[in-house]
């Protein structure tokens, strides 16, 4: 009896713990989604500017880093 009933406890705890870490991905996400949405709103407007040189390099940099970081991050999610 003593045995269902820790057995018990412990799924109940790794239940919330699951729960709770899901909780904070999901926050986690989203908080790191709205900075970035600004930086690839920047990142285009470069890439409409930036004509040739170390700008258009430099912005060619930011759109393709930004698009990885949205890549982790949806992946983030979907743990």
């Amino acid at each position: 009896m003593a045995l269902a009933v820790e057995s018990a406890q412990l799924y109940e705890a790794s239940r919330e713990a699951l729960r709770r870490r899901d909780e904070f991905l999901a926050m986690l996400a989203h908080e790191l989604r709205n900075p970035l949405a600004a930086v690839q709103s920047a990142a285009g407007v470069l890439d409409q500017t930036a004509t040739a040189g170390r700008a258009a390099d430099a912005a060619a940099v930011v759109a393709r880093q930004s698009r990885q970081m949205a890549r982790l991050l949806d992946d983030l999610l979907d743990v």
